[in-house]
This record gives structure tokens, C-alpha cells and sequence, in this order.
């Protein structure tokens, strides 16, 4: 999914080339927190898809929780990578603070660019699969609250 510019993380300017080794630790630790509570909601969205709507969905609503549910293990898998690769790259960037001749830094600066890249897209991809999920959350419960009142 294309992101334009303006949803980035990082400020405007040269700000990728000119940013200090502790300021890029700093936006990397908050990638790494951003990701970790990612990987919570994903999981409480399985739950909720997975357990919940189960029980709710009628069978002929079976293919759009399937593909939810497909959906949401994707966006797992990415956030897990992301996670992998930003510990890594934490690790170039501590390497980099300790010794600043452990890594070239035009080829470090370029991978957190791409990795901030990648995160702003997994976040979008994210936000919509959540949106999604709640759409078809509030149709369940209205779905489910006409029928008990149909019942009585």
C-alpha cells in the first residue's frame, strides 16, 4: 500500500542524514514499543475473530471471517518481522554508538529509512484490517441484537 509522505514518522528536512546516533536509538525504541503493542492488539483481534464471531456468524458469512482471519495472520507475520528486524537493526545502531566504524553509515541510514518505511506502511495496513474488524463487529452485534429481539 503506497503512504504518502506526510504520514511518516520522521521530520521534514534532511533530518535522515543530519540525526544523531542517541535520536535514531530514540525513534528505534519507540518502533520496537509501537510494534510489541501492535503484536497485543493482533492478538486480542484474533480472539475476537477467531473465538467471538465463531459462534455469531452465520455460514454464509464464514468466507468474509475467513478472510479476516487470513487477513490478520498476514499482519501478524509482518509484525513479527518488523520486530526481528528492528531488534537487528538496534543492534547495528548500539555497534554504531560504541564503535562508529562498525558499520557504514550511509548503508545504516538507508535501513532505518526502509525500515521506518516499512513500519509506516504496516501501520496503515494495520488501521485498515482494524476498521475492517470493527465494521463487521458492530453489523454482528446489530445482526445478533435484532434476532434476540425477533425471539421475544
Amino acid at each position: 500500500m503506497l503512504i504518502s509522505m506526510e504520514t511518516r514518522i520522521r521530520p521534514k528536512s534532511d533530518y535522515m542524514h543530519s540525526a544523531g546516533w542517541q535520536q535514531l536509538h530514540v525513534l528505534s525504541e519507540k518502533w520496537l514499543s509501537e510494534l510489541s503493542f501492535y503484536k497485543d492488539e493482533i492478538r486480542f483481534l484474533n480472539d475476537v475473530v477467531n473465538k467471538y464471531f465463531i459462534w455469531l456468524v452465520a455460514d454464509e458469512k464464514m468466507d468474509t471471517l475467513t478472510h479476516l482471519s487470513q487477513r490478520l495472520i498476514k499482519i501478524e507475520e509482518v509484525n513479527q518481522y518488523l520486530l526481528e528486524t528492528t531488534n537487528k537493526h538496534m543492534g547495528h545502531l548500539v555497534d554504531l554508538i560504541e564503535n562508529s566504524f562498525s558499520h557504514d553509515e550511509q548503508a545504516f541510514r538507508e535501513e532505518h529509512s526502509t525500515l521506518e518505511d516499512r513500519i509506516a506502511d504496516f501501520e496503515q495496513d494495520f488501521m485498515v484490517l482494524k476498521s475492517d474488524i470493527f465494521t463487521i463487529t458492530k453489523k454482528v452485534i446489530e445482526i445478533e441484537r435484532l434476532k434476540r429481539l425477533l425471539a421475544t
